[in-house]
């Protein structure tokens, strides 16, 4: 086919079926729209008149700037006739409207005569202020929203010289490719929290081979979140970028500043990391999304729910995001799929139990995949705008070998790294504190609601997961569902519960045995098993229960009244579990308290809270409406209830929480010995219910290692709504029981290195009392699937055959 011929007139060209738009002038423009057939435009860095009544993918199909992807758009279009025809024949409409008296009237009036007004409305001669020098007046409202670009020093042209960059004014000169910012896009329970530890080490192995300066990677911009979410809370900083108000996510100097702020013009090469997920948050909560999510959302079908004015701009709004931010920094998208009974079990109490929550995730994956349908590529440079991360292809479930997951972690960091153009593709680190969730969601489901999710599914075929043709790795070929699904709903149908007899011996190891008196097992357990709980003063003088089938004999550390051997002799058919071990010496017992990264061939069981904080809790839950008040509602800073001998790292703790110039609102009570029982008159102790009356008004709750570094005081925090604070200093990094809280080292807790970082560290947090009460909710869910997935385990170990 030849490139140039002979000129055609537009009658003949309207018998073609497609047209492209090089964006020469809105006149063409407006003729290839008129013209029957569908319209491919290039997308262009600049914006003329039709720009703001023209809607990609509603009107015409955009194409890249380079046309590299126009093959691909035309073979969509060839595949999808019926599409193309409704986007021609809205296309046609729209010139139809356009060209006539009212719509040009409309063009006119909003294009012409309202930016000449107010351009004449804002003009006051300086004189009438006071002040002669324009300069500095513009320096003082715009200096970092103005880019120089001529210097006239008389009437002629001839006499402007370029200063593009030069300093006449002393604004914030912005580089595009020195900002970039990576969202990572998906529905409610994508596993957000888990990537984010992966992009950031593969962010800072990054080094820019121009300059040779690392990369610098923000994780937790308050800046983007200000300039995307609406978080106004932080009036010193918009005082800082000279707003008054409450700009829109849309406002072009609201864009500037965040970027100016997020990457200044210091020669290295900026990462910033944003993650909300879609929806985020609950209806009733603190956290000030522009707009919230919406309880009548319910009443929705996830179609009508995807076309609802709200909900396409919560938690934010996209389109507007992109169109904004994109001129001043590098926007890349790595989207998310999960398997879509994970997804839905992970939050399934939300919205009104699973299937209502199912239908809010199924309305907010349509309006995730109309974005990224209509935005494939960037419009600025004409790169590939985001690509799909599979949640399966990383799971080492789903391998046989280890070398096997390996090498599939291996080539999605090198496609990531690739796809965000980063130059360093290897990452031997990125999964080291990577945990997999062992639960079942048929089982958490039940099969009614799996059915229904099932549903659900069918109808969102060829909507989620979003394709595109140049994500080509294995690891990328993805559905809503994997193969392991539809196994474990069969299993579940057929699953009843099971009674499982728990005898726990000597009446001393009943606080290490808490977990088992607090009503945890059955508020994060699945169903599948009944617990039957009984005391035994020892195991030398009493056996089994001949019709017991299925049973566990808990020990405590050096019971004088129940030795391993002679448990083993009286309880044979009974798994074993071992409590109290707090320096992991016994490794013999089938599961353990405490964790050690030593004894992973043994079943782990959280300590959780302890009994008589438990029953102290409940009494003033039920006492205040079970209320959990958020972070920043809270009298107290910080509580530091705890006894100084027990470790020594205690006694360093205790120095700075005491040291003069800490003013945080506090509750502070350490005496020199720990005493076993607090609730005794004669001990100097916190009895149990000022104990959790305090975490209860506590932000933070400072958490010590004892004789280990897991502690109850770690699970009473976060019941009560209090962030614990741990320190990783030296005798954890020696502790015997190796790695012992390495769970707790992803979840949204405060850790510190040392001891005397902690009240610093406290202050600066307190100073954000929004993102506080968002740390909070993250570590509320955090906890609930982390316990879930424990509790799971140990259903699963009970119910073993071995």
């Amino acid at each position: 086919m030849p490139v140039i011929g002979n000129r055609i007139d537009q009658e003949e060209l309207s018998k073609y079926r497609y047209h492209i738009d090089l964006g020469s002038d809105w006149e063409l423009t407006l003729q290839q729209l008129a013209k029957p057939g569908l319209l491919f435009r290039q997308v262009s860095p600049t914006k003329e008149v039709l720009s703001n009544y023209m809607e990609p993918w509603v009107h015409y199909i955009p194409v890249a700037p380079q046309l590299n992807d126009l093959k691909t758009k035309f073979d969509w279009a060839e595949s999808h006739p019926k599409e193309a025809k409704m986007i021609a024949d809205r296309g046609i409409e729209l010139a139809n409207y356009l060209t006539s008296s009212g719509g040009f009237g409309r063009m006119f009036k909003e294009d012409v005569v309202k930016p000449l007004r107010k351009v004449i409305d804002a003009y006051e001669p300086l004189s009438k202020k006071g002040h002669t020098n324009w300069r500095e007046e513009m320096n003082k409202i715009y200096a970092d929203h103005i880019v120089p670009v001529m210097n006239c020093s008389g009437r002629k042209t001839a006499d402007c010289e370029e200063v593009v960059g030069k300093g006449a004014f002393t604004s914030t000169e912005m580089k595009r490719e020195n900002c970039q910012i990576i969202y990572i896009l998906g529905v409610e329970g994508s596993s957000h929290h888990g990537l984010l530890p992966i992009i950031e080490n593969l962010a800072k192995r990054q080094i820019d081979p121009e300059s040779g300066l690392e990369y610098q990677v923000h994780m937790d911009s308050h800046a983007l979140k200000t300039g995307l979410f609406g978080w106004y809370t932080y009036p010193y900083q918009l005082l800082t970028w000279r707003f008054r108000g409450n700009p829109g996510v849309d406002d072009p100097a609201l864009a500037q500043s965040v970027v100016s702020s997020m990457c200044p013009n210091d020669g290295k090469r900026h990462v910033i990391v944003e993650w909300a997920s879609f929806p985020s948050g609950q209806a009733n909560e603190k956290r000030s999304y522009r707009v919230k999510r919406q309880e009548n959302w319910l009443q929705l079908t996830p179609e009508e729910l995807a076309n609802d004015e709200l909900a396409r701009v919560h938690p934010l709004d996209l389109n507007a995001f992109y169109d904004t931010y994109s001129p001043h920094a590098d926007i890349k998208f790595i989207v998310l799929n999960r398997d879509y009974t994970e997804t839905i079990a992970s939050h399934m109490s939300w919205d009104g139990g699973p299937v209502g929550h199912s239908k809010i995730i199924s309305g907010f994956m349509i309006i995730l995949s109309k974005f990224l349908n209509s935005h494939l590529v960037d419009s600025v440079t004409g790169t590939k705008l985001w690509t799909l991360l599979c949640l399966e292809s990383i799971l080492a479930k789903n391998y046989q070998t280890e070398a096997e997951s390996n090498e599939a972690r291996r080539r999605v960091i090198d496609n990531m790294a690739t796809f965000l153009g980063w130059p360093v593709k290897d990452c031997p680190e990125c999964f080291r504190n990577w945990h997999e969730s062992t639960k079942v969601p048929a089982t958490l489901l039940g099969p009614g609601n799996m059915n229904i999710l099932f549903d659900h599914v069918s109808a969102l075929e060829g909507v989620w997961p979003p394709k595109r043709s140049d994500d080509e790795l294995p690891e990328q070929q993805c559905g809503l569902l994997t193969k392991s699904t539809t196994p474990a709903v069969e299993d579940s149908k057929s699953s009843a519960s099971t009674t499982v007899k728990i005898y726990a011996f000597g009446t001393r190891g009943k606080k290490a045995q808490s977990f088992f008196h607090s009503g945890l097992l059955l508020r994060f357990g699945t169903g599948r098993v009944k617990y039957v709980f009984e005391q035994r003063d020892d195991c030398n003088n009493s056996e089994i229960e001949t019709q017991d089938s299925s049973c566990l004999a808990v020990n405590y550390f050096a019971n004088p009244l129940c030795f391993y051997d002679s448990m083993g002799n009286h309880y044979s058919r009974c798994k074993t579990m071992l409590t109290n071990d707090e320096n992991c010496s016994d490794n013999r017992y089938d599961a353990r308290g405490y964790y050690s990264s030593t004894m992973t061939d043994m079943t782990y069981l959280p300590l959780g809270p302890r009994y008589d904080s438990w029953d102290a809790m409940v009494a003033l839950m039920n006492q205040n409406g079970s209320v959990i008040a958020a972070s920043s509602q809270r009298k107290y800073a910080f509580n530091a209830i705890f006894s100084i001998s027990t470790h020594s790292g205690r006694s360093i703790l205790a120095e700075e929480v005491q040291k003069e110039g800490n003013n945080l609102p506090s509750f502070i009570r350490l005496p020199s010995i720990w005493k076993p029982d607090p609730n005794n008159p004669s001990n100097d102790s916190v009895d149990s219910t000022t104990y959790m009356q305090v975490l209860l008004d506590s932000v933070f709750t400072l958490a010590p290692a004892g004789h280990n570094p897991e502690c109850f005081r770690l699970y009473e925090a976060v019941e009560a709504g209090s962030i614990p604070v741990i320190s990783l200093d030296t005798d954890y990094k020696q502790h015997k029981c190796k790695d012992s809280l390495s769970h707790w080292l992803d979840s949204p807790i405060v850790i510190v290195e040392s001891w005397s970082e902690v009240i610093p560290t406290l202050q600066k947090l307190l100073e954000e009392p929004e993102v506080l009460d968002m740390r909070q909710a993250d570590l509320r869910a955090w906890y609930n699937q982390y316990m879930s997935s424990a509790v799971y385990d140990f259903e699963s170990f009970l119910l073993s055959e071995t």
